[in-house]
């Protein structure tokens, strides 16, 4: 969770959005790096879930679901990248800062909720822990952004 925390500031200081994420094995191996670069690109699907998933995809092809894989993100995933992770084949997803936390400095992430979440369980055997480990470094990224940044 820390490299997703560390790509997420990266990210921002680099001029994309104050987002990272990282998949890995089960064993902990990185597998690929997502950076948010909607503001970069001017594309707003480039959010940095979206860009660890196509480069997973790129590796392993478009079912993700063979191969054990672990997306960890600095925030929890806005309605376009809870999507990709149920389309994806994804099954354990860890985040970070809230959705609270994002809304907080002004981003608006779409209809997300706890009962998305249940039902890609249900129906799809996707694993969600939201808030590991919530810290304040986490929250530190959206807030420092927040003062130089452009919330899109």
């Amino acid at each position: 969770m820390k490299l997703a925390i560390d790509v997420a500031q990266e990210s921002a200081k680099f001029g994309g959005g104050p987002f990272g994420a990282v998949i890995a094995n089960k064993t902990g191996e990185v597998v690929t790096i997502g950076f948010n670069r909607v503001t970069i690109e001017n594309d707003s699907t480039v959010h940095a879930e979206i860009d660890a998933i196509r480069k997973a995809q790129k590796k392993f092809g478009y079912d993700l679901s063979k191969h054990e894989l672990v997306l960890y993100c600095s925030s929890e995933p806005c309605i376009q990248c809870f999507g990709a992770i149920y389309l994806s084949g994804i099954k354990e997803v860890y985040s970070a800062a809230t959705k609270e936390d994002v809304e907080k400095i002004g981003f608006k992430e779409g209809p997300t909720s706890n009962a998305l979440w249940e039902c890609a369980k249900l129906d799809k055997g996707i694993l969600y822990k939201p808030q590991f480990c919530r810290s304040k470094e986490a929250i530190k990224v959206l807030q420092n952004y927040k003062k130089r940044g452009v919330i899109y």
